[in-house]
């Protein structure tokens, strides 16, 4: 049946922008940017296909903005309304600034990983040692010699704190072998454009390493969390990649690549360099 309408004007065979339209750019720099075409329908497996790909903004903001997404309104009288959702970073770096949240908890960790069990490095906890060593121990401390058969070397190993020597005092660590340790945990999220897609790969394959100094003043918020600046005491426990759009062959600059990745503090002592690498320069 032949659709029943009269044509007139703008036949539509081509895309026609509507004079409404949004652009909006969040503190970090993320832009995004909305505009609405309208068109017959057609031509929607053409105006589809088109932006199956990236395609740039139609206005010029002084940077680049590609389409990523779109949804399609059927109206009266055969026209389609097509709205077309554009995203990009506002920043000279090529990617956004990072936008933070942090968890601060505890958890259950062995007494002598305590940052003073052997002697004093975290003052601010206390100006006593927990334990000491075997041959100055406090606390009523207990360490057990063990002769390593093939070197006849003695070693000792913590065997926990004792009770008190006397009947008038009591040793408030007899029996501890734990403590709740407080643990820092920061979650950020970055924007990158394509052209710096080569950090976000970085930064995911940082995953099990601490960082080095220059990245974690990028990926902290040096106001959010005490002892940025020192890149060893942050471990990158997670780092998830979301592309965002699919790029043109000519505006590979545009779309972005979100990473949402999680940083863990390691204490005054950072991260044990013989147990976790270092990261390669991120930025």
């Amino acid at each position: 049946m032949p659709t029943t309408r009269t044509d007139y004007g703008n036949d539509l065979y081509e895309l026609v922008r509507q004079p409404t339209g949004t652009v909006e750019m969040d503190a970090y720099g993320l832009v995004q940017a909305q505009a609405t075409f309208a068109c017959d329908v057609s031509i929607l497996p053409t105006v589809l296909g088109t932006f199956a790909t990236g395609q740039p903004y139609p206005d010029s903001l002084g940077f680049d903005l590609t389409s990523y997404r779109y949804r399609v309104t059927t109206q009266k009288a055969g026209v389609a309304m097509v709205t077309v959702d554009y995203i990009g970073v506002n920043r000279e770096s090529g990617y956004s600034d990072v936008h933070m949240q942090g968890v601060v908890n505890t958890s259950a960790q062995p007494i002598e990983t305590h940052p003073n069990f052997t002697k004093i490095t975290d003052a601010s906890i206390s100006a006593n040692v927990l334990a000491g060593v075997p041959s100055a121990k406090f606390n009523n401390a207990i360490f057990g010699p063990t002769t390593d058969k093939d070197t006849g070397t003695v070693q000792y190993q913590f065997k926990g704190f004792g009770v008190s020597t006397t009947a008038l005092t009591v040793n408030r660590k007899a029996g501890v072998r734990q403590y709740l340790k407080p643990m820092t945990t920061v979650r950020g999220t970055i924007y990158f454009r394509a052209s710096q897609s080569g950090k976000a790969e970085k930064l995911s394959s940082a995953i099990g390493c601490y960082l080095k100094t220059a990245d974690s003043q990028s990926l902290i918020n040096p106001w959010l969390v005490y002892g940025v600046i020192y890149g060893s005491r942050w471990l990158v426990t997670a780092a998830n990649i979301e592309p965002m759009g699919t790029p043109a062959s000519s505006h590979l600059d545009s779309p972005v690549i979100k990473v949402t990745y999680d940083l863990m503090y390691g204490g005054l002592l950072g991260w044990d360099p013989d147990i976790y690498g270092q990261a390669e320069s991120i930025f």
